[in-house]
């Protein structure tokens, strides 16, 4: 790089007269700085490092053995900073992780780290955090070789795919406090990775209302995501990124404060999500909605797309298992649907009582979670273009009366989705209440 550097400047400087400045200050960083290394992470599928127990045919183990090569004599974290186990479901997948780590390195220099993306893995995430302390390896590399340090990191996509943002938003909540409370019973110091994106789907927002319901652990270090469109919007200019850098610096520089905070999450908050999840999960998996997803939504071309690290499908079959949670954000994105923030919301609030209603008012004033969701809602409907979404159904082909039914539909929701939108946040606060 320094050669092409070199010689793209001597070029320059002879086609226009003059070295342009910021061409100057490169080769003076290349000078003092011969090399520049920013540090990667390995993220592997737990299904993938328990279907060769020797690792022979393993593209991560050969990734391992080849950071063993270039770290010899020196530190692996230098050049990675951990092994992310994704679809983590039980501490067996981070044994196995951690057993490649050790063949090939030699070591357990390199921190092992739980990806927590599924409702069944969130709910069980404090159980597998338990095993890592328990197990003699992983529970000895955290005393010995990680400083006492353990990573989580907390997926909102796949539990927001699976039954909606609502319920996505209080499952991480709650897998977050039962967490940071278990690492300071067993004085470990958490490090929340935060593996949230930029659109409220996948569990996006400012970072005053995401941090606002975050526990102590997770403020104290702050690590998030910042990937796609996000990287532009918050990283632009010297001055945005400084903006940004001075919001995190204010919201997470009171986690002292956030110790004190008592956790509000009234029963009427959980009952409402669950209503709100069995509504969105009985239309994802209605047939006949899939048959929607196939033929209105981009799902048919997504293996065309040539953009991910990663297959866009676990199966060749329609199912919301089976297309992976950021290009079923993508589906809803790119029909102007948004579908899965608001889907069932209202017609949960159409079903609650007078008494539940008036509870529910209560709670966005104190729960941060809630009230951060319901904000988030109301930027969302007003993003929502229905009109394009009738566009893409009838190129469907999809029977006329079908097409019809369906876009009935997505208009009822989204009306009961917009008057429960302007009742908690307030006359002219409903859909642009934001940032």
């Amino acid at each position: 790089f320094r050669k092409i550097a070199t010689k793209f400047a001597e070029d320059y400087k002879k086609e226009i007269g003059v070295l342009h400045p910021n061409l100057n200050e490169l080769k003076t960083l290349l000078h003092i700085f011969p090399a520049l290394v920013v540090p990667l992470e390995f993220r592997e599928a737990s299904d993938m490092l328990l279907s060769d127990p020797s690792g022979k045919s393993l593209a991560i183990v050969k990734m391992l053995k080849k950071l063993a090569q270039i770290s010899k004599g020196g530190d692996p974290r230098w050049y990675v900073r951990g092994f992310i186990v994704s679809m983590t479901n039980e501490v067996e997948h981070l044994e196995a992780a951690a057993r490649f780590v050790r063949m090939t390195l030699k070591s357990m220099q390199l921190p092992v780290i739980p990806l927590f993306e599924q409702a069944s893995a969130l709910q069980k995430s404090s159980e597998i955090l338990t095993g890592m302390l328990e197990s003699p390896e992983i529970g000895k590399a955290i005393r010995n070789e990680w400083a006492n340090r353990v990573e989580l990191m907390l997926g909102y996509s796949d539990s927001s795919k699976e039954s909606g943002v609502l319920r996505s938003r209080l499952q991480v909540d709650e897998a977050m406090s039962r967490l940071d409370k278990l690492c300071e019973k067993n004085g470990i110091t958490p490090i929340f990775f935060q593996g949230s994106g930029g659109s409220t789907d996948r569990g996006g927002g400012s970072i005053e209302e995401q941090t606002a319901w975050w526990p102590s652990g997770a403020l104290r270090n702050y690590k998030v995501t910042v990937q796609g469109e996000m990287i532009e919007r918050s990283l632009a200019s010297p001055e945005i990124t400084r903006g940004q850098i001075e919001k995190i610096v204010q919201s997470a520089g009171n986690w002292k404060d956030v110790k004190q905070r008592e956790k509000f999450s009234p029963p009427v908050l959980r009952v409402f999500a669950d209503r709100v999840a069995e509504l969105y999960q009985a239309t994802v998996h209605d047939p006949k909605f899939l048959d929607v997803i196939g033929q209105a939504t981009p799902y048919r071309f997504l293996d065309l797309l040539k953009i991910g690290s990663r297959p866009t499908k676990r199966s060749t079959s329609i199912s919301v298992e089976g297309l992976r949670a950021i290009p079923w954000i993508l589906c809803w994105t790119q029909t102007r649907t948004l579908f899965p923030t608001w889907w069932g919301v209202g017609s949960a609030w159409e079903k609650a009582s007078p008494d539940e209603r008036e509870e529910l008012k209560s709670a966005i004033e104190k729960s941060p979670v809630f009230k951060g969701y319901v904000r988030a809602l109301g930027y969302t409907l007003a993003k929502v273009r229905l009109r394009i979404w009738r566009l893409y159904l009838e190129e469907s082909g999809l029977e006329k009366d079908h097409q019809d039914q369906v876009f009935k539909n997505f208009c009822r929701e989204y009306d009961l989705a917009s008057e429960f939108a302007k009742t908690l946040l307030g006359p002219g606060n409903s859909l642009i209440a934001w940032r």
